[in-house]
């Protein structure tokens, strides 16, 4: 998303209208006066509506600086690219510590196992993740997930449950917080060697949802059953691929809702290194039977481990086809595990 540009085709802060300004150089002076960006003033500061507006038009106070603007959201690419570097620089500080400080892992096949990367290893791990979705028109929805997994020999079980916030919701401002559903699965890894593993799995998606969180993000409100098989391939020690097919469809559904009915293909392509470090993308080609529509969302993932056992991972999951990002949004989290 460029930083100066915005899609609905108005301008960006620094590349206001010239029809609202009086020249580059008085444009800089409003600036400077409404920011108060050199610390003081140069002359009274202006409030909403004394700013010069068109015969008609309504003026809109900008929520973070609380100067009229007719380009609120001026600041929204600023701030989502600042959150992006923000992240990157809190892994980059994670994996500084982890070489100087803490314990190292005894090899890249802990790497491995600890990234939870690969599902066909079989180990017991809580985590938390936070996931920012980033919609057109101003529209966001934060998950917070909790998840805790079980592993019993060549079993492995998994809970998790999300708290939504949304800013989207109708009749109320700002962000309305909901709890999101939950889901369960087990995972059974029936074939392990040395470079070939086999997993297969079942996820059953309740539709716990409130009804004003599962409205607004469009929640199918049904339970859902997703079996899934794994193949996992060791090309060398420090680098797999694993395929994993998957069936999304309804067992149930609520009054008024659409049955589930989707088949996805996710792929993994992941490198290891001894510092703790591992890097991952995933395509994932999604075909939805009831919509008879085919998405494809493309999926970077960094991570490092910090020894004991703890791991920390940032991820982009963006659409490809324009609809999706426009409904969906592209999906930017930051995750924290321990694995026992």
């Amino acid at each position: 998303m460029p930083v100066f540009s915005r899609s609905d085709g108005t301008s960006s802060f620094f590349h206001r209208s010239a029809a609202n300004s009086p020249g580059p150089k008085g444009e800089v002076e409003r600036f400077l006066q409404d920011h108060s960006v050199t610390g003081r003033r140069t002359g009274p500061r202006r409030t909403a509506p004394e700013r010069a507006t068109a015969p008609g038009q309504a003026v809109t106070t900008c929520r973070m600086c609380r100067t009229g603007s007719e380009t609120v959201n001026d600041h929204l690419p600023l701030m989502k690219h600042f959150s992006l570097l923000l992240m990157l620089l809190l892994t980059g500080w994670v994996g500084y510590a982890q070489n100087h400080e803490l314990e190292q892992p005894a090899s890249v096949d802990e790497v491995r196992t600890q990234s939870g990367v690969d599902p066909t290893r079989v180990t017991s791990r809580l985590g938390y993740s936070f996931r920012f979705f980033d919609r057109p028109a101003d529209a966001a929805q934060i998950n917070n997930r909790i998840s805790a997994t079980f592993g019993v020999n060549d079993w492995s079980f998994n809970l998790k449950a999300d708290l939504i916030s949304l800013n989207t919701l109708p009749g109320r401002s700002g962000f309305v917080t909901g709890f999101g559903g939950m889901a369960f699965s087990a995972l059974n890894a029936f074939f392990v060697n040395e470079r070939h593993a086999l997993a297969a799995s079942l996820d059953l998606a309740f539709p716990f949802a409130s009804q004003n969180i599962a409205t607004a993000t469009g929640a199918d409100g049904s339970l859902t059953l997703t079996p899934a098989v794994t193949y996992s391939y060791t090309i060398n020690r420090s680098l797999m691929l694993a395929i994993q097919p998957q069936y999304a469809f309804s067992l149930a559904t609520g009054r008024g809702y659409a049955c589930t009915s989707v088949l996805t293909l996710r792929i993994f392509l992941a490198k290891f290194y001894d510092s703790g470090f591992y890097f991952v993308f995933e395509p994932r080609p999604i075909y939805d039977f009831q919509a008879r529509q085919f998405d494809l969302v493309l999926s970077p993932i960094v991570g490092t481990t910090l020894g004991g056992g703890y791991a920390v991972s940032v991820l982009a999951e963006v659409p490809v086809r324009g609809q999706m990002l426009r409904s969906r949004g592209a999906m930017y989290l930051f995750a924290l595990t321990r694995t026992f």
